[in-house]
């Protein structure tokens, strides 16, 4: 799952994970991505979503333009891939 972190990214998390597991699927995880550079409380939100969905494969911080952006996300997806493998 990747979570938009800005306002509402709480319910529309929960919201997500639920029609996920409704579904029958298993949830894996989730990414964080920064996408709104003004939001408040960026911490607090990703600190919530690990206590209830578990470490983030990976949070992404807003204005990532170095190339880093896509190491941290080629990191993420191969931890996420693995953990897949899993279930």
């Amino acid at each position: 799952l990747v979570v938009g972190l800005r306002l509402g990214c709480l319910n529309h998390a929960q919201l997500t994970r639920a029609a996920i597991l409704a579904d029958g699927l298993s949830f894996a995880g989730w990414i964080g991505n920064q996408v709104d550079p003004g939001m408040a409380r960026v911490a607090e939100n990703v600190a919530w979503l690990t206590q209830a969905f578990g470490e983030p494969f990976a949070v992404l911080p807003w204005g990532t333009s170095d190339g880093r952006a896509a190491e941290v996300f080629r990191d993420a997806f191969a931890t996420a891939s693995r953990r897949l493998v899993q279930l």
